[in-house]
């Protein structure tokens, strides 16, 4: 039987505005919430943590758009918590104790290779050189809920793609054009960082 992880710990190892404090007001806000609102938010946990899932369209993500139409400051309260978790709470000595560095996780994920798990052009930087490139999130933390820690979500992004291409892009549905007012584009199936598998890919050429 595998132990279940002390989050009493953590909890308490961090500072009370990053965990506990959201962590009450989320509670006081979910507990007066319809059936079918928990249900949306216990999706947004579940089904934006399975990354490969996501990636090959199996799953319908959860959008903070879609926790915005159940209540706003919910929302928010969500977004600053689970942004919080990024910033502060796993860089804390406690999170490091249970988890391990995020330090250890890129050279553990780098390896000898050099090239970017976003664009796999650009180089990054291996885990023999002294300083180490950005770790982006995949599916962007400003748009997902609750998938800002997860190391799946984690991967190495080259410059370019860490401050230029990727940003804040949703990745698993198409940009709308201008002249449509929808929020959403066509959904998509992205492709999954950690894939072993090798596609195949054909290419056809035709002459103008």
């Amino acid at each position: 039987m595998v132990k279940p992880l002390n989050y009493r710990k953590l909890i308490e190892g961090v500072d009370s505005k990053y965990m506990l404090t959201p962590l009450k007001k989320i509670y006081s806000k979910c507990k007066n919430l319809p059936r079918k609102d928990i249900k949306i938010l216990s999706r947004a946990v579940l089904a934006n943590n399975c990354i490969e899932e996501l990636c090959r369209a199996k799953y319908a993500p959860v959008l903070y758009s879609d926790l915005e139409a159940i209540d706003r400051e919910l929302s928010d309260t969500i977004k600053s918590f689970c942004t919080n978790l990024y910033k502060h709470v796993m860089p804390s000595a406690t999170f490091i104790k249970i988890f391990g560095s995020i330090a250890q996780y890129y050279k553990t994920l780098a390896g000898n290779g050099h090239a970017c798990h976003f664009c796999g052009m650009d180089s990054i930087i291996s885990q023999y050189e002294k300083n180490r490139s950005a770790l982006d999130h995949y599916f962007a933390k400003s748009l997902y809920p609750f998938t800002s820690v997860n190391f799946h979500n984690l991967v190495p992004a080259c410059e370019k793609c860490n401050t230029t291409y990727k940003r804040d892009k949703n990745i698993l549905f198409l940009k709308p054009p201008k002249k449509y007012k929808t929020v959403l584009g066509a959904r998509v199936k992205a492709f999954y960082p950690f894939c072993n598998d090798t596609p195949n890919i054909d290419i056809a050429v035709k002459s103008g």
